[in-house]
């Protein structure tokens, strides 16, 4: 069976975070609509004001005091539209590119890698665990192995809700190949939340729960 791996944009969900949802539509949308390309552009300009209304939907939502219920169903109603628009702004991508991951990665357009015909990807990461070294700056996690797993992804948010997963980056160093962990670089007196992600040849897996949530020393 064949080993290729397939390279594709990657989709959002109408179930996904809106605040994903609408940074990742503006990502793309603020790159299409830098090109030359007359039906790119305009794909892109629909991309951009979809985000944006997503964006103010959001902040309705955060505003509302009496009419909480009708600002939250606005913004399910403005989230699902931009999922529409970011799978038409995809298609045009697609037609216009002919699919090229190499073209594609031009509009910073997240790519992912599609499962193969005969292996699968790792199930959702758990286990994670982080506690303070001996050295300032410098933490210890390890978590549970997690079955097809080769390496795993390490990422970090200071945001005090960690459920935001937009808030992430990767972690220095930003990936371990066994679940044994090891040291890790953190910033300091701010309450850190970490995820984990197991991962192989053939895809990501689900992040893991969030752990942490604590402040390291600049001192030891």
């Amino acid at each position: 069976m064949s080993h290729e791996l397939e390279q594709k944009i990657l989709l959002l969900s109408k179930h996904d975070n809106p605040e994903i949802n609408k940074d990742q539509i503006k990502l793309v949308g603020d790159k299409m609509f830098l090109s030359t390309n007359l039906v790119i552009k305009a794909s892109g300009l629909t991309g951009q004001n979809g985000a944006e209304t997503i964006r103010l939907g959001i902040v309705r939502k955060a505003d509302a005091t009496v009419e909480l219920s009708n600002s939250v169903d606005h913004l399910h109603v403005v989230n699902d539209a931009g999922v529409d628009i970011y799978e038409e702004m995809a298609k045009v991508l697609f037609a216009q590119l002919g699919g090229d991951p190499v073209e594609m990665k031009k509009f910073l357009v997240e790519l992912s890698k599609a499962e193969t015909t005969d292996g699968t990807k790792p199930g959702k990461a758990y286990g994670g665990s982080i506690v303070q070294s001996d050295t300032a700056g410098i933490a210890l996690m390890h978590f549970h192995h997690i079955k097809g797993a080769t390496f795993y992804k390490i990422w970090v948010s200071s945001n005090p809700d960690p459920t935001i997963l937009s808030a992430y980056t990767r972690c220095t160093p930003d990936t371990f190949i066994s679940s044994r962990g090891g040291e890790v670089a953190v910033a300091t007196n701010v309450k850190l939340h970490f995820r984990i992600q197991a991962c192989n040849t053939h895809g990501d897996g689900v992040m893991s729960d969030p752990f942490g949530g604590i402040s390291f020393s600049p001192t030891v």
